[in-house]
């Protein structure tokens, strides 16, 4: 996975901001704010974004297809965390960053999805539903599916700490990620408004990347 040095400028400006606006809003956690700044610095690189890839070394773009992937009965539970915490990266950085580019989401059959979801219930399926299909003539609105990817967001970090209970601190950390889950979207959204402000580059090229319709390869095996 690409990085940016620890005392590159952008890692700096993020970890300012992040501490600021988390800060602002009462978000004090020294571990959420920290782990939350170094996410952002990760995933401006795109292939970070999108590191994921199934078997046949495909790079998997959609939420539906990594929830697919982290089937633990087909690649196993160490694979299964490792997926998981990435949509929950994921989300979280969309949410907080760039909650623009749900609103034009390509439409998926939500039985794809539901296939592939762990033990749920009938009000998961209601979250999931919005974000995997879309009826022609009738677009669900961009805050039922931002409540989706929150859910879900939340699900991953809590199965990521159940699986790290041989490392206390670290399961502690996801905890704490699920539980200040909407805190951090918050703050991120914050983070997104200076940035825009600041018409900082790296942040601009992302948004182009990230857009439904961008350039970004959708069927990249490179």
């Amino acid at each position: 996975m690409k990085s940016i040095p620890e005392r590159h400028p952008l890692r700096v400006l993020f970890d300012r901001l992040t501490q600021k606006w988390f800060r602002a809003i009462g978000l004090r956690d020294h571990g959420v704010t920290s782990y939350t700044s170094n996410l952002l610095a990760d995933f401006v690189h795109i292939d970070n974004l999108y590191r994921i890839r199934n078997a046949t070394g495909r790079r998997l773009y959609e939420v539906a297809e990594l929830l697919s992937e982290a089937d633990p009965h087909k690649t196993g539970l160490q694979r299964e965390r490792e997926i998981r915490k990435h949509i929950g990266d994921y989300t979280l950085f969309i949410l907080g960053l760039f909650p623009e580019s749900l609103e034009e989401m390509r439409p998926i059959e939500r039985d794809y999805l539901l296939a592939h979801m762990r033990k749920g219930t009938e009000m998961m399926e209601e979250l999931v539903r919005p974000l995997y299909y879309v009826w022609r003539g009738r677009e669900y609105s961009t805050v039922d599916i931002r409540r989706c990817y929150a859910e879900i967001g939340k699900d991953s970090y809590v199965i990521v700490s159940a699986y790290s209970y041989r490392n206390p601190a670290e399961a502690q950390l996801f905890n704490k990620m699920a539980r200040c889950f909407d805190p951090c979207v918050k703050g991120l959204n914050l983070v997104k408004y200076e940035l825009e402000r600041l018409q900082d580059p790296h942040y601009r090229l992302a948004k182009r990347m990230i857009a439904p319709n961008g350039p970004l390869p959708r069927s990249d095996t490179s």
